[in-house]
């Protein structure tokens, strides 16, 4: 399964030139995470839009988890950013 993912999100790094990432806070980000994907749903065009997680390490080792927004239009993803990055 997570082969498959991977495959999933490789091609939404190179196929989506404009990402938005949302840190996850420890406990997750519960019902936001749904709100974001429905307005997805609701304000981008289907097949312009991908979801998935990505992390990070900082200085230290520590793993910073993230739910990565990839959108086809800088647009998109500036009205994403306004509206769930505020």
């Amino acid at each position: 399964m997570a082969r498959v993912h991977s495959k999933t999100r490789l091609k939404a790094e190179r196929t989506f030139r404009h990402r938005v990432d949302i840190p996850v806070p420890i406990g997750g980000l519960g019902e936001q995470l749904n709100a974001m994907l429905d307005w997805c749903q609701v304000n981008v065009q289907p097949l312009a839009w991908e979801q998935h997680g990505h992390s990070t390490k900082d200085a230290d080792q520590r793993a910073q988890d993230f739910a990565r927004f990839y959108f086809a239009h800088a647009s998109d993803a500036d009205l994403f950013k306004r509206t769930w990055c505020a």
